[in-house]
Parts: structure tokens; sequence; C-alpha cells
């Protein structure tokens, strides 16, 4: 009996580094079991998108759509509920999007 463990079809790896540096760099392969193992430029873990430069473009863009929406909602149904409500809806769906792992924004500090 084997035992697995590392399921390569569901794993990926991603380079990091400054543009300047990873243009210098040749290309990267890992194979493994005879199975290439995918190279992405960004992944999301925990809900948080890292891409390879460390920026939070990405990021951002995500958690900005997220938000796009929601708010595209609360203004079609602003007119069906008292305000005391809308703001229960703001404060329960959206506004934690902006809390989520934001101890991550603070901690970019430290790395510059």
């Amino acid at each position: 009996m084997s035992i697995k463990i590392l399921n390569i079809s569901k794993s990926k790896f991603i380079v990091i580094g400054s543009r300047q540096r990873l243009s210098n760099l040749s290309s990267i392969s890992i194979v493994t079991d005879n199975m290439s193992i995918e190279e992405v430029s960004s992944f999301t873990y925990l809900g948080v998108v890292v891409n390879r430069h460390i920026t939070w473009q990405d990021h951002i863009d995500k958690i900005s759509n997220k938000i796009n929406k929601k708010l595209g909602l609360l203004k079609r149904i602003k007119s069906c509920l008292p305000l005391e409500a809308r703001f229960m809806i703001f404060n329960s769906y959206i506004l934690p999007l902006f809390d989520y792992a934001d101890i991550f924004w603070e901690t970019e500090k430290m790395w510059l």
C-alpha cells in the first residue's frame, strides 16, 4: 500500500520575487510521479489573494468586485427597507469584507 502525501492534481506552485528578478529567471518546472505541477501567478490562501510580486492589486480587485455586487444589491432594495435595516445589512455583509485579514495590511508596513 502506498501513501500519497501530495495530491498533485490539486497542487500548484508560485515563484515570488521582484519584477526585475523574475524577468531574469528562466522557466521552472516541478515534476513528481511523472506529473507536472502547475505554476500560477497568484493564488488564494485563506481568503487572501497572493501574487508573485507580493502586491495587493489582485486581492483588492477581488474584494472590490464582491463589495460592488453587494452594494448594488443593497441599492436595489433600499426603498423596501428602513435605514436601521440597511445599516444592519451593511454591517453584516459588506463591512466584514474590509475587515477580513486586515492584519496583513498592517504587516505590509513591516516588509517595506
